[in-house]
């Protein structure tokens, strides 16, 4: 299972959102992504501890995305756009309790990049015949 806060983030936050709304709601999506991996680290929680913490996760994401969730305009581009999807696949996402299961979940990481490597490998091998 991937995880879309990690992923979506990292790549919204890496195109140098020009304005500063952007940037602090990316930088802020990091900092809930990084408690999230705290949390699911901390050995002195059970997965079930853990798992009645994953609400305070999302009323952070709530609080970032929920003014921008409901609202209905799509007349935007570019950034605006972007953020715009993301905010709205991030509440689709928690709402399905989708979004931190890395938190509570043995052996689900917080983020993609092993799968992201097995496809890199097996593009290569096709690239190189």
């Amino acid at each position: 299972m991937r995880s879309c806060a990690s992923s979506s983030s990292s790549n919204f936050r890496n195109r140098r959102p020009i304005d500063t709304v952007y940037r602090e709601f990316a930088d802020r999506l990091v900092s809930i992504y990084r408690e999230g991996k705290r949390l699911a680290a901390d050995k002195r929680f059970s997965a079930e501890g853990r798992r009645r913490r994953v609400p305070e996760l999302d009323d952070a994401v709530l609080e970032l995305c929920g003014a921008r969730w409901i609202d209905d305009n799509t007349d935007v581009e570019g950034d605006a756009d972007d953020y715009r999807l993301l905010c709205n696949e991030l509440m689709r996402l928690m709402l399905d309790c989708e979004l931190f299961v890395f938190v509570y979940s043995e052996g689900v990481d917080g983020n993609n990049n092993a799968s992201e490597r097995e496809l890199r490998d097996d593009a290569m091998a096709r690239k190189t015949g």
